[in-house]
């Protein structure tokens, strides 16, 4: 009889502790503190993205780096849904279908029309190129966002800006993105994919003062037909 009850007494004993080694810990307050402050901070961080988003006025530079250490360089108007940028031919692979390597080309993108204007030549044409479209804007990239889970990773200042620092998934690789605070506006960008990352970099921005006299050609200059 002792045998059995001792034989009881040992199992319960070993039952009750593998119980105890499966109990997971209660996060402490200060966990519990960190968690809250974090999804606040993310909160109010995607607020201000949809505020940036919906910026329609702006001028900026845009610069493109490529992992070969190729570059991109752009100064680009917004308004109202209306682009314009002015981009210098002289950096190889920039700019090459449109006019020889050297010159600058100013694109002009509305609803109705596309007007490609080189302005050391003098000449403007409508232009229907395949797979020609608006430079990559803050508002752009920006308003991506408000579709994707994000995770923020730290803070830096950048251009006398205030930058939240974020990183997400993509389909096919991942990203970070320093979100400009004040104004919830994406200023630079880094996607890697397959080994290979784009930087871009939205510098200079100046809001609000751009108007529709910058999408206009200078006097003088007519449209070109073809």
């Amino acid at each position: 009889m002792k045998k059995i009850i001792l034989t009881v007494l040992i199992a319960s004993i070993a039952v009750v502790g593998l119980t105890g080694c499966n109990r997971k810990a209660k996060p402490s307050a200060a966990q519990n503190q960190a968690t809250d402050a974090a999804l606040a901070a993310k909160t109010k961080l995607a607020d201000r993205i949809k505020k940036g988003s919906e910026l329609t006025n702006m001028k900026y530079f845009l610069t493109i780096t490529r992992t070969d250490g190729e570059k991109v360089n752009a100064e680009v108007w917004l308004k109202d849904g209306k682009v314009k940028s002015q981009v210098d031919t002289s950096i190889p692979k920039q700019g090459e279908i449109l006019a020889p390597k050297g010159e600058v080309i100013v694109t002009i993108i509305t609803p109705t029309e596309t007007i490609v204007y080189m302005p050391n030549l003098k000449k403007a044409f409508k232009a229907e190129i395949e797979g020609l479209s608006a430079p990559s804007s803050p508002m752009q990239e920006t308003n991506s966002l408000k579709a994707l889970d994000f995770k923020i990773i730290g803070a830096q200042n950048i251009d006398w800006k205030d930058c939240q620092i974020i990183e997400y998934a993509l389909p096919q690789g991942s990203a970070k993105a320093w979100v400009w605070e004040e104004q919830g506006l994406v200023i630079r960008l880094e996607i890697t994919s397959e080994g290979k990352t784009t930087i871009m970099e939205y510098n200079n921005i100046i809001l609000g003062n751009v108007t529709d006299a910058d999408f206009k050609l200078p006097v003088g200059v007519k449209i070109e037909e073809e």
